[in-house]
């Protein structure tokens, strides 16, 4: 039924859901089996073509971008969407595999390093140099002739690696800091055709040209410059920690789409990294004036904010956050009080902090005690008790909490009080058999199913298989059949840099079901902070648009989900962003449901 467009072969082929399986409600389809330095996994329409497509980030490391065709049949297109991390040379990312030498040239490319080789041609002799912003170490030096010096006549300064080379030679080098721009110069009369770069061997079209390993964290896909496509706001490491010493050698990336392709604007956005060791990436309009802000978490440090403007620029209005003193492992915008602004909910060590904006400052409203001794993992969204306002299960691996919102104000219970492990490494809200009541999947646990008075019991569905120092999950409807099915990721304590993939096509028994799109005006197309509420069967349900998004440092996934069990239509309220409200009533059942917000002034 599925036939995946790029398989990657690994020795991990049978990592999986095997008690999923077993049980009859999953079944695991081909997809590429592993991943290496995976760091987040997530779901968004990178075409805007109403088929959910799958992506990751891997630091330094080959991403996915695995495009969806429509029937649940996926192929990578992170090159034809140019999105390599240096587009001219895919391939240049960190990747186990070498690149294939049989041909007689000049190979450059990486490996625990940068690795220059001249292959196959005993007479021949290649010159050029390497300029490194950070400190370089050579590592070996076989038939080749190598000097290192310090350029400080450029700024910043370069250290600058000058070779030679005769004859079957290999030139290793180790610069101190990865994820910084690399200068190559290929001397003449070497021809650049018989020069190779990267795992793929790409022939570069010029003697000079920039190699790039982007360190990238959380993708934040939205249509920041209202063309109606979606575009992706990068948001990138920290240089292991050094980004103070190459301060304006690292930007982060905001790549403009135009529905297939995508080119980087950071230069004329506005937005600068400075010194954020970044992670999470978001868009929010947290003013509420029809524009998405660029939200950008620093690992730690005080998260940076940049405000829309009307001319398609960004202003960074992240000094009101590090007056309130913000700061956090994972953040999520919500409106717990149901008041129509967003608040900003981050995870500290062992306690949660609400954020409220009040005459343009920022204000910490709430601070709930947290069973959480370190980081916590993941929030996951949802109205769990159908009471009308969110509800969030805060997994981490030391201590999860389960904060229930009761009248505009989280409240911690243990998780064990209703049925939920004490522990996870993820979590996601998700109506599995479509009955109208969350349940909830973990990992490790799998799926535990929502019964009376708002309690859990363990089905023993989607376990993973086997312990997991890391795992990822994101639920979503990839065949367009109104059953959530799920991509897995998980990393074993055997598996080094590797973290194995699992896509699983829920195929048991469920329940009617509605699927809602919305699609708002232009300065906020995907309508973020938008809610929509769906009656059947004397029971009412709602959701906000975003908290699907099972990444936990990206953000892309706004199509909400409505199990209606035995009923065969529903009646729907949508609040948009802005406040104003739209009503459908006895809409049929069975069916994904677009709509868009009528056009008029804020």
């Amino acid at each position: 039924m599925l036939v995946a467009g790029v398989c990657v072969a690994c020795a991990w082929a049978t990592a999986g859901p095997v008690g999923a399986q077993s049980a009859g409600w999953f079944e695991q389809r081909p997809f590429p089996d592993r991943s290496f330095t995976l760091d987040d996994i997530g779901v968004a329409d990178y075409e805007d073509d109403g088929d959910l497509d799958v992506f990751t980030t891997n630091h330094l490391a080959t991403q996915l971008l695995m495009a969806n065709d429509g029937t649940g049949s996926f192929e990578d297109r992170l090159t034809a969407a140019n999105l390599n991390q240096t587009p001219a040379f895919p391939g240049w990312e960190d990747d186990p595999n070498g690149p294939d030498m049989s041909a007689p040239g000049l190979y450059v490319y990486r490996d625990g390093g940068v690795v220059v080789r001249l292959a196959r041609e005993p007479q021949a002799t290649v010159s050029g140099e390497l300029r490194f912003l950070a400190p370089v170490t050579v590592l070996s030096a076989t038939g080749t002739q190598v000097a290192v010096t310090r350029d400080t006549a450029t700024e910043p300064a370069r250290n600058v690696a000058r070779f030679s080379m005769t004859g079957d030679s290999t030139l290793r080098l180790k610069p101190e800091s990865t994820g910084l721009p690399l200068d190559v110069e290929i001397d003449a009369p070497r021809p650049l055709s018989e020069v190779f770069v990267g795992r793929r061997a790409i022939t570069p079209t010029a003697r000079q040209f920039t190699l790039y390993q982007r360190d990238r964290h959380g993708m934040a896909w939205a249509d920041f410059n209202r063309d109606g496509h979606s575009d992706i706001f990068i948001n990138r490491g920290g240089v292991s920690g050094n980004i103070g010493r190459y301060r304006g050698a690292v930007q982060d990336e905001l790549q403009l789409g135009d529905g297939s392709r995508f080119h980087d604007a950071i230069a004329v956005s506005g937005i600068t990294k400075g010194t954020c060791r970044g992670r999470a990436a978001g868009a929010v309009d947290y003013n509420r004036d029809g524009l998405l802000d660029v939200f950008a978490d620093c690992f730690g440090d005080s998260p940076r904010l940049f405000r829309a403007g009307s001319g398609g620029r960004f202003k960074n209005v992240s000094v009101a956050l590090e007056r309130a003193g913000v700061r956090g492992t994972a953040f999520e915008w919500l409106d717990v009080d149901q008041r129509g602004g967003e608040e900003l909910i981050s995870a500290r060590k062992k306690k949660f902090d609400v954020y409220r904006r009040r005459k343009g400052e920022w204000e910490r409203a709430q601070t709930i005690k947290g069973r959480h001794d370190a980081n916590a993992q993941k929030l996951a969204i949802a109205d769990y008790d159908n009471d009308g306002d969110p509800d969030i299960f805060a997994a981490a691996k030391s201590g999860s909490s389960l904060l229930v919102n009761r009248g505009g104000r989280l409240e911690s219970e243990k998780p064990q009080s209703v049925g939920l492990p004490s522990r996870a490494l993820t979590a996601n809200w998700v109506d599995y058999d479509n009955d109208g009541l969350a349940d909830l999947h973990l990992v490790p646990g799998g799926l535990f199913r929502q019964v009376a008075g708002h309690h859990f019991a363990g089905t023993g569905l989607a376990p993973p298989e086997g312990p997991a120092l890391r795992a990822f999950a994101s639920w979503f409807d990839f065949n367009a059949d109104g059953s959530r099915d799920a991509v897995l990721a998980l990393r074993g304590p055997d598996q080094g840099r590797f973290t194995s993939l699992s896509l699983l096509q829920n195929v048991g028994p469920v329940g009617h079901w509605l699927e809602v799109e919305l699609t708002g005006r232009p300065g906020n197309r995907q309508a973020l902070g938008a809610k929509v509420s769906a009656t059947s069967a004397g029971r009412t349900q709602t959701q906000w648009v975003g908290q699907n998004d099972g990444s936990q440092l990206s953000q892309g996934h706004y199509r909400l989900y409505f199990g209606l069990g035995a009923a065969t239509a529903a009646a729907l309220k949508v609040t948009w962003p802005d406040g104003s409200v739209r009503r459908l009533g006895a809409v049929p059942a069975d069916r994904i449901l677009r709509i868009t917000q009528a056009p008029g002034r804020r």
